[in-house]
């Protein structure tokens, strides 16, 4: 068997949000699926075992689940990590954190292969949980609890999640607490604009064991397709791109399969050149 590596592109967050007295938790992972000579495995069906580990990177697996999903065209995959496929009796939402170290733990195999290779063996470290579960979780629970005309509710139905990189998660989360964003940009000897920064990075995290089918789009901010991902039965990520510096308010909407706008939210950009 062909051994598979994924390389990590970004960091995993603890996204803690409310709803009525439970915690739905979710960790939003992306990485790059290579294989052993480092080509990319580019929009190819894969499977991945995600396990969770308490003590050490050999300790006692406390929950197990599994992805079937397809490669972008570069590769990457975006996990959301406890809306898997469960394997066993344990369940994601038990896992007792304080008892921490714990470890993650993955494991990838393609078609016609019949066993997991382990690709990736961390600790997951309790920083980012303590970084980002303040502002995650101010931003949820907007609007009715139980609407009586049956639509699609936030906070209920689906919860957002900030991913990429730590810059790249505050900025999110910021856009979602109404503070006005501070983006740095540099400007190339052929005067196109280009960012400091990617961009606004996040995912739809599904709560109805469906698939909602639900679409962002921020107004003025370019779909980055190469990293945003398909819906699917546990979510979808997204990475938009800013394109005008001089453009310095945004719509950021969430729209449901009929089009019906679902969640909308305004927030102003100011940007600075670098030097």
């Amino acid at each position: 068997m062909n051994t598979r590596r994924i390389l990590m592109l970004c960091v995993w967050l603890f996204a803690i949000t409310f709803m009525r007295a439970q915690v739905p938790q979710a960790i939003s992972y992306q990485a790059v699926a290579r294989d052993l000579t480092g080509k990319v495995l580019s929009e190819k069906p894969i499977s991945v075992r995600v396990e969770i580990l308490q003590g050490s990177n050999a300790g006692t697996v406390v929950y197990t689940e599994t992805h079937e999903l397809t490669t972008t065209k570069t590769g990457t995959i975006n996990l959301l990590i406890g809306g898997g496929d469960k394997v066993g009796e344990s369940d994601f939402s038990t896992i007792d954190w304080s008892q921490s170290p714990y470890f993650l733990r993955l494991g990838l195999k393609q078609e016609k292969e019949s066993e997991y290779t382990e690709v990736v063996n961390t600790q997951m470290l309790s920083v980012p949980y303590a970084l980002y579960a303040e502002k995650a979780g101010s931003v949820v629970n907007k609007g009715e609890e139980e609407p009586s005309d049956g639509t699609i509710q936030y906070g209920r139905d689906f919860v957002l999640v900030g991913g990429g990189d730590p810059f790249e998660s505050v900025l999110f989360y910021e856009m979602m607490a109404n503070d006005e964003l501070e983006v740095t940009y540099n400007v190339s000897e052929t005067s196109d604009i280009s960012f400091h920064m990617d961009g606004i990075v996040f995912s739809v995290i599904y709560l109805t064991n469906s698939d909602l089918n639900l679409t962002a789009e921020i107004d003025g901010m370019r779909l980055h397709e190469d990293y945003s991902s398909k819906s699917s039965i546990s979510g979808r990520s997204y990475n938009f791109l800013f394109m005008d510096p001089n453009q310095t308010q945004y719509e950021f909407i969430i729209k449901d399969a009929d089009g019906k706008i679902v969640l909308s939210h305004s927030f102003n950009v100011k940007f600075t050149q670098g030097q």
